[in-house]
């Protein structure tokens, strides 16, 4: 509807001149509700002279819309300063500002409307909010129309009196015939169950209706988990005890978790665990101790020779294969054990025995190869090569002798050679091999080689001297023998008579008196018996006769040898080994001893441990303190006892339920437990929530019970809340005492059951009109808000009592529709 400005009709009659008046009319409207939303408007208008006036309006019937005109009486045309201000008690809930230059002689209205939707909407200091947005508050006169006498009210539709849209206010105001259609009292925080009835918000929360009780919707991240809407949300749900949700613990499995993007993620690893699958739901799944993840995953674990074993998360050599050892800083068991600077062992270095070159051999350091005109003729490394090969009994072997027939032997190193043949024989082939092989007491070579006796000297004759000649007859004292004339008692042919030779086995012989007699045995025999008739009968490389008839080999701790003529070691007895190489001591050391364990040398020291000796094999006997053999394939106690994952025994893993754990003098201890979780009893770990109302915030420390009210500990504090109809009003103690059913509480703390012109009163929490306190007057919209609002005399919508219209052409005169 249209009304007249009564405020302007002073400045309008001057406008009766024959000058039109430059003039503008300020005029403000709103469409926020009297008395919830607002109580009074303020109006301050600033003329281009600095004057201001200022008008304040108290709400009310027929107070809207505000006006202040302003005269230009000569001087600059603007700026004209308007601020206008929508105030409810002491604060000012909307505001709306402008500036404008006047026309010459032109009378312009400016329209100001402080709307609901700018509520809380803040500009810049040359900006003012219209419509919900920011704009300039320059207002050119290009958007001003000219004063008429009258200003249409806000969103009032021309010509009808209806408003274009409706308002919460329990009347038709856009004349369709429905009262606050459009308002959800259901769910709208502006109107929950009745217009005006806003919600509060609390911290991390805005205001929410539901089911037309006033509720709370929190903030992103944020959790209203002690279920009482006063706290507001709470709980802020970035953390491992409330992530995405109220009570969403992360538990991750051997891992420290943590909350991002409302959803669990792991934070740490416990030590010796990885998350290798890269999923956190099932957490640090991977024991980092076996071959395919050894420290790290993916780090496989595999070494050059040897066995490989994964403890403690390190890769370590279980067992070298056969003829290798883990000597360096290589991985695995680079070195071979067939070396010189490593036979058999690390570090066991061989030397070069005496006349050879060094060689490591079957795990034992020996002779490589002999010096020239040397020979390893005992066949023992210890001695290297002790047999000088020039001599009679060694000529360029070993036993080979130098002994050739009928002659002086001597070895050279082209072998053994004559040096000069015995008294009556000669080297008529010219070979070494078979010595002096020609006796020169025959007819064919008599005194020398080829000197053949014939004719009329067909015998050989020994003279004077011992030289001999062809003769015809055999001189004094000789025997003839065929055609050579022997000595019959020193004759090795014709020994004591003719065609008796002296040739004793085995032997050199000899021819005294006639009789036979040996005077040397050959190389390797011996006349251990004592009778030359049978010659040197006995070998001497036996181990009864070994190197001479009366030596017996008898080697300590072995199976005796006889080689080169000297007693040597054969095989050892079992757990006995030859480490010094002679023959003499036999096999001196025994192998089940810690300094030579299965082989000489070989130290039986396993790592962190007291070890044994048993059957050549070592092995722990005794770990030392803080360290197990948790890995039987290595060669000690390997693992250290104070980890997570080995705590005071091998494979006892330190894994407390909700807790940070600690191994500490090899005994599994919480460090910390986690934040919602407590120590409280006997039972291994953090067993006990801390958020319960039995234990809430700490161990033993209850949670209630309260008057009318329910102990709630989900965060960990203690919050009562409500039964329903109760509230905590006076906020000194936790008990819920006061009921919420009265008309000063009424359905919560502090709210008052009062309506305009009306009794009430307050059922299950909400407030009703019993009856209206005004004559003719009635609370048709059923909201006891604005209290008993219709005037029922003068109502058209209304007209006598709730429900009853008049029609267009009617008009309501004392509660009785009538045409005027």
């Amino acid at each position: 509807m249209k009304r007249t400005l009564l405020l302007l009709g002073l400045v309008l009659c001057t406008s009766c001149s024959s000058e039109p008046l430059t003039q503008l009319v300020v005029a403000v409207d709103t469409d926020l509700m009297s008395p919830s939303d607002l109580d009074r408007v303020e109006l301050v208008v600033t003329d281009p002279g600095g004057v201001a006036e200022s008008r304040i309006a108290v709400l009310g019937s027929g107070s809207l819309p505000v006006t202040l005109g302003v005269v230009h009486r000569g001087g600059p045309f603007g700026p004209v300063m308007v601020e206008a201000r929508g105030i409810l008690g002491s604060a000012v809930i909307v505001e709306r500002r402008a500036s404008v230059t006047m026309t010459s002689g032109r009378t312009l209205l400016l329209e100001l409307h402080l709307e609901s939707v700018c509520i809380g909407v803040a500009c810049a200091d040359e900006a003012t909010c219209a419509t919900g947005t920011c704009r300039p508050i320059a207002v050119a006169s290009s958007e001003l129309s000219d004063f008429d006498g009258t200003i249409p009210r806000y969103d009032v539709d021309a010509g009808s009196g209806c408003l274009r849209a409706e308002i919460c206010n329990g009347r038709d105001d856009n004349c369709n015939g429905e009262i606050d259609e459009g308002f959800d009292f259901g769910r709208d925080p502006n109107h929950c169950g009745g217009c005006g009835n806003g919600c509060p918000a609390f911290e991390h929360s805005v205001a929410a209706c539901n089911e037309r009780a006033c509720t709370i919707d929190c903030n992103e991240g944020w959790g209203d988990c002690d279920g009482e809407i006063r706290t507001g949300c709470e709980e802020d749900l970035s953390s491992a005890s409330m992530c995405g949700a109220c009570g969403e613990v992360c538990m991750t499995a051997h891992a420290t978790p943590s909350c991002f993007a409302s959803s669990c993620e792991i934070d740490v690893c416990a030590p010796g665990y990885e998350n290798c699958d890269v999923n956190p739901r099932n957490g640090c799944e991977m024991l980092l101790n076996n071959l395919a993840h050894c420290g790290a995953c993916g780090r496989a674990c595999a070494m050059d020779h040897a066995t490989p074993s994964c403890a403690g998360g390190t890769c370590r050599v279980a067992a070298c294969d056969d003829g290798w050892a883990d000597c360096g800083p290589a991985s695995g068991c680079e070195t071979p054990l067939g070396t010189l600077t490593d036979c058999s062992a690390c570090g066991v270095t061989c030397a070069a025995p005496a006349n050879a070159t060094a060689a490591c051999s079957g795990g034992r350091c020996g002779v490589g190869a002999c010096t020239v005109g040397w020979g390893n003729c005992n066949g023992m490394p210890g001695d290297g090569c002790e047999t000088s090969l020039d001599t009679l009994t060694d000529c360029g072997s070993c036993g080979v002798p130098c002994m050739l027939p009928h002659a002086t032997a001597g070895c050279s190193p082209g072998g053994c050679v004559i040096v000069a043949c015995a008294p009556g024989y000669a080297d008529c082939d010219g070979s070494d091999a078979n010595g002096c092989e020609q006796g020169l007491e025959e007819a064919s070579d008599c005194g020398a080689c080829g000197n053949v006796c014939s004719g009329s000297t067909p015998v050989c004759n020994e003279l004077s001297g011992g030289a001999r000649m062809c003769q015809s007859v055999c001189g004094a004292v000789l025997s003839l023998c065929g055609s050579s004339c022997v000595d019959t008692d020193r004759s090795l042919v014709h020994c004591g008579g003719c065609n008796d030779a002296c040739a004793p086995a085995h032997a050199t012989g000899t021819c005294m008196g006639g009789s036979c007699g040996i005077a040397s045995c050959d190389a390797g025999w011996g006349n251990c018996d004592g009778n030359p008739t049978n010659g040197c009968e006995q070998r001497l490389d036996t181990i009864t006769h070994c190197g001479m008839c009366a030596r017996s080999c008898n080697v300590p701790g072995a199976t005796a040898a006889c080689m080169g003529g000297a007693c040597a070691v054969a095989t050892c007895n079992p757990m006995l080994a030859d480490c010094d190489g002679m023959a003499s001591n036999g096999c001196e050391v025994r192998l089940d001893t810690l300094s030579s364990c299965g082989m000489c040398g070989r130290a039986c020291a396993p790592a962190n441990a007291t070890g044994r000796c048993s059957g050549g094999t070592c092995a722990v006997m005794s770990c030392a303190t803080g360290f197990g053999d948790c890995d039987p394939m290595s060669d000690g106690c390997e693992t250290p006892l104070n980890t997570l994952l080995d705590c005071g025994t091998c494979g006892a893993q330190c894994d407390l339920p909700h807790a940070t754990e600690s191994c500490v003098t090899r005994t599994c201890s919480v460090s910390v437990c986690d934040a919602t979780w407590r120590d409280c009893t006997a039972a291994p770990g953090c067993e006990t929530s801390i958020t319960t109302a039995a234990n809430c915030g700490a161990c033993g420390v209850t949670c209630g019970p309260f008057i009318h009210a329910q102990g709630s500990c989900a965060t960990g504090g203690c919050v009562a809340v409500c039964d329903a109809g109760f509230g905590n009003c006076d906020t000194s103690t936790p008990e819920c005492e006061t009921a919420l059913n009265t008309v000063t509480n009424c359905g919560g703390c502090g709210v008052a059951c009062v309506a305009a012109g009306a009794n009430t009163t307050c059922a299950t929490g909400t407030c009703a009109i019993t009856s209206c306190t005004v004559p003719n007057t009635a609370d048709c919209n059923s909201s006891p808000f604005d209290g008993c609002e219709v005037d029922l005399k003068t109502s058209s919508t209304h007209c006598g009592g709730c429900g009853m219209p008049c029609s267009m052409s009617e008009t309501c005169v004392e509660g009785v529709c009538t045409i005027l």
